[in-house]
Formats: structure tokens, C-alpha cells, sequence
């Protein structure tokens, strides 16, 4: 199967989509991307405001809402756009129309929250960058940083950024999350904002992701788990209840998830991809536009890889095709048409 690398999927299928206009809704709850990632070299999804949401892995490049950050083979850091917050991490607050070099060499992962940044480097440290009015960016403080800071000094493996809250993943299995908590999105039994990383999880998490204002991972054991806002069933434990702490989802198969603002993706072991939450524009892909609070199955199998979007989707077939569901105003799903899908259309044979 031939893979296509992030920029080529970008400039072929999204050429435009920095152009779009934002609403006031938007331009209120930033767009974000939120990871893990596919591996290097692997498929990227982009979505509508220059932002996406896809599968844990290895995070090469990242768009969030206006400001980008990429990682060079060499593991050097380069960022560009606004800079409002210092989340570009260059040391100042100006904005930049070209990129500009963060880090020289060592960074491994990268992800984007709404006005904040945070990498890991190789040696499995992890810094952050940007605003903390949150604590989000996990310091001990809620001081706005425009240089990278150290947050933990070793033995992280995944990064993930929601709106204002961040998720981490350590090498013995365990689940710490920071930030914003008003819907328990860092399920900690609480809500109360946390500016210092808390223990969620003490083992056998295998992979996070980070939605708007909730949280999923994925065990060892192949079990899904969910926290957080749940307005629109995007946690899928069949109620619209929001959680602060984390509710088992799907007991066993789950191999890959993915999450972006309200709602929520999975793939199966054998292939099947599963949706829930939000729907209004079909991004769920089940041939409605009805909101879901229980997963329901998309695809029966063949999926190798899915990412979510603000209000669409993608994923990769075994036969290296791609396809998309949801909200397509500006062509952002890539089929030559701007009708919105709310059953997987074909983008790349």
C-alpha cells in the first residue's frame, strides 16, 4: 500500500482551505489538533480551519486554528503563524508568516492545543509553550510562556491537547492529564483546574486522544475509556451524562482512536470502524444525521487508519484508498463536490 505524506494530502485536497472564513462559534472554541498521530510518513488528515484530530503515533506536523508547528527529520522544531500567547515558543510574541526555528534537534512528538504547544523530545522529556491561564501547559503555574519550559523530565511516550487541557502518556503505562477541568475532561474525579500534572490512570493505558473538552484512551487489554463533556454522546457509554471520572466504553478489540471537538472515532481488530457523538453534518458517516450516545458500527472492515475532524472524517482502507464523511461547504472532504456526506464518500482510489 502506498502511503501519502501530510504535505502532499494537504496541497491535493485541502488547496484552499486556508482561505475559510471562521464563525463566531468557531473563532470562540478554537480549533485544535489534538493526537496522537499516524507514524512518520504515514497518511495525515486535515479538516476545515487548518486543524485535525487523528490517531495516536508519531506526530510529524500540526495545525491548529492559527498557528502551525512542524518536526524536521533531524528533530528539529519550526513554527509559524500567530504568536499571540508565545505559543510559537520563539521567545517573543510576534507573529510569523514563515517558520522559524524552535528547537535544533531532539523533538520526537509534537501537538497543538488552542493558543499553546507542547513537544516531546527523544529523551522523553516534555516541554510546553503558549497560554496557561489554565494550567495547561502543566508548569505549577498559570504564567503564559513565550520559550519552551520543561514540564517532566523523562518517560514520556504520547502527547494530546484539548481546547485547554492536556494529556500524557509515560512509559510504565500510566495517564496524567493538566489544564482546564470543568467537564472532568482530566478525569481525576474532580473538576477543578489543575496546573500541575495528576495521575488518572496509574497503568495500562497504550494510547490518548484529546477531544474539545473530554478525553478517551485505549488499554493495553484493548478496552476504550472516555471522560469529560458528554453534551452530544461523544464519551458513548449510552448516556448524555458528563463524567470526571474515566467510564469504560468498549470492553475489549479497540486497536485505534481518534477525537476532535464533539465527537469521537474507533477501529476494531478486525477492521470495523465505530463513531459516536455529534452528527449534524454526518461526520459519523452512518447515513444520518442523528446523534449517537452508543457507538454504532461505519464501517464493517478493511480500515486501517481514522482521523477525526471539527465536523468530518477520514479514514484509510487496507487497499490504500481514502474517505471521508461529513461537512463539505468548502470542499474540505476532497471528492470534487462541496456537498456535505454523511456516508463515507471515496476521495483517493
Amino acid at each position: 500500500m502506498k502511503l501519502v505524506t501530510r504535505s502532499e494530502l494537504i496541497m491535493k485536497i485541502y488547496p484552499n482551505d486556508h482561505k475559510r472564513k471562521i464563525g463566531k462559534e468557531e473563532a470562540s472554541r478554537p480549533s485544535l489538533v489534538r493526537h496522537g498521530l499516524f507514524p512518520r510518513g504515514a497518511l495525515a488528515l486535515a479538516t476545515s480551519l487548518l486543524a485535525f484530530c487523528i490517531v495516536a503515533g508519531s506526530a510529524r506536523a500540526n495545525l491548529a486554528e492559527y498557528h502551525s508547528l512542524f518536526l524536521k527529520s533531524g528533530g528539529s522544531l519550526w513554527a509559524t503563524g500567530m504568536n499571540s500567547h508565545g505559543q510559537l515558543g520563539d521567545g517573543t510574541t510576534n507573529n510569523r508568516n514563515s517558520p522559524v526555528q524552535v528547537v535544533a534537534s531532539g523533538v520526537a512528538k509534537i501537538a497543538s492545543g488552542g493558543y499553546y504547544s507542547l513537544f516531546l523530545k527523544s529523551d522523553g522529556s516534555l516541554w510546553a509553550m503558549g497560554q496557561n491561564n489554565y494550567g495547561q501547559l502543566g508548569d505549577g503555574t498559570t504564567t503564559t510562556r513565550n520559550s519552551p519550559v520543561q514540564v517532566v523530565a523523562s518517560g514520556v511516550i504520547q502527547v494530546a491537547a484539548g481546547f485547554y487541557h492536556s494529556l500524557f502518556l509515560k512509559s510504565d503505562g500510566s495517564l496524567w492529564a493538566t489544564g482546564r477541568n470543568s467537564h472532568g475532561q482530566l478525569g481525576d474525579g474532580t473538576t477543578n483546574n489543575r496546573n500541575s500534572p495528576v495521575q488518572v490512570v496509574a497503568s495500562g493505558v497504550a494510547k490518548i486522544a484529546s477531544g474539545g473538552y473530554y478525553s478517551l484512551f485505549l488499554k493495553s487489554d484493548g478496552s476504550l475509556w472516555a471522560m469529560g463533556q458528554n453534551n452530544y454522546g461523544q464519551l458513548g457509554d449510552g448516556t448524555t451524562t458528563t463524567r470526571n471520572s474515566p467510564v469504560q466504553v468498549v470492553a475489549s478489540g479497540v486497536t485505534q482512536i481518534a477525537a476532535c471537538r464533539d465527537h469521537s472515532l474507533f477501529l476494531k481488530s478486525d477492521g470495523s470502524l465505530w463513531a459516536m457523538g455529534q452528527n449534524n453534518y454526518g461526520q459519523l458517516g452512518d447515513g444520518t444525521t442523528t446523534t449517537r450516545n452508543s457507538p454504532v458500527q461505519i464501517v464493517a472492515s478493511g480500515v486501517t487508519q481514522v482521523g477525526a475532524g471539527i465536523y468530518s472524517s477520514l479514514f484509510l482502507k487496507s487497499d490504500g484508498s481514502l474517505n471521508a464523511m461529513g461537512y463539505n461547504a468548502k470542499g474540505q472532504l476532497g471528492d470534487g463536490t462541496t456537498t456535505t456526506r454523511n456516508s463515507p464518500v471515496q476521495v483517493v482510489a
